[in-house]
């Protein structure tokens, strides 16, 4: 294993962030990785093991 295998995302919107723009940014999340926690109200933590070979 090396350190590619091993991604987490945190992603912080703005705080003015809608609810229904955080639900779309945790769908795009979603699209990646079924392991995207939602941590409300505007923050996302993603492991994307394996799927970083998507942006290689």
């Amino acid at each position: 294993m090396n350190e590619r295998d091993h991604v987490i995302w945190h992603v912080r919107c703005h705080p003015d962030t809608s609810p229904d723009a955080y639900r779309h940014i945790l769908d795009l999340a979603a699209e990646f990785t079924p392991t995207a926690q939602p941590l409300p109200p505007t923050a996302l933590v993603a492991q994307l093991r394996g799927a970083s070979r998507v942006f290689s």
